[in-house]
């Protein structure tokens, strides 16, 4: 019986997607082939390494240019590679692309707006990506108070005491000064980063799943 031949993938990360990189070698290292049908890349045709950026440097004039390196994320390192690499895959702030035997995964902007966030956790779930859905705060915006303030001759503690921070107040309402009162919904610190997890997260199945295998065979 033939060896099957393997394919090197060096995955460069920093100490913020380290868990990405690791999360690929687990996706690329499961049987999850289903009979003649491949999923994601072959099974066992792919050896990964994880390395951090200073591993990476370290061992940078090692590297030939035959061996395909992953970077994730936007660092130093990276900047440096990424830049000039054809992007194939751009949705919901997740980008991958490659130019040759260099690839790259990153996600560019953390979404912010709650119906692109629903949309995001619904596309994710085709890839088998199911994330604890994260509620957006709302809060009135603070041109909004403004507006308040100068119908109102500054009470805005009765606004509030009223409810009007927690957005109680009808969409809509018009104010003597002609001013809309709308409630916005916005992420805090710690949401944002859960949002940016599962963005990476989600990015990394999809890449595993359909630009994976196309990358390697370059």
């Amino acid at each position: 019986m033939f060896e099957q031949n393997t394919t090197k993938l060096i995955i460069v990360c920093d100490d913020k997607t380290v868990r990405y990189g690791n999360y690929l070698r687990q996706l690329v290292s499961t049987n999850d082939d289903e009979g003649d049908e491949i999923v994601g890349t072959k099974d066992g045709s792919i050896k990964v390494s994880v390395w951090l950026e200073k591993h990476y440097l370290d061992n940078m004039s090692t590297i030939s240019s035959s061996e395909h390196v992953l970077f994730i994320g936007e660092n130093q390192t990276s900047k440096n590679e990424i830049s000039s690499m054809n992007v194939k895959f751009d949705k919901f702030g997740m980008k991958y692309g490659w130019l040759g035997k260099r690839g790259m995964m990153l996600v560019s902007e953390v979404i912010s707006q709650p119906e692109m966030y629903d949309e995001f956790v619904e596309y994710c779930r085709g890839y088998k990506s199911d994330f604890e859905k994260i509620e957006f705060s709302k809060s009135i915006p603070e041109q909004a108070f403004d507006a308040v303030n100068d119908a109102v001759g500054g009470n805005k503690a009765a606004l509030i005491a009223g409810g009007a921070l927690l957005g109680f107040l009808a969409p809509g309402i018009t104010l003597a000064t002609g001013a809309v009162l709308g409630v916005t919904q916005f992420l805090t610190g710690t949401d944002k980063e859960k949002v940016m997890d599962q963005q990476y997260r989600g990015l990394t199945a999809i890449l595993y799943m359909d630009g994976l295998s196309e990358f390697l065979e370059g």
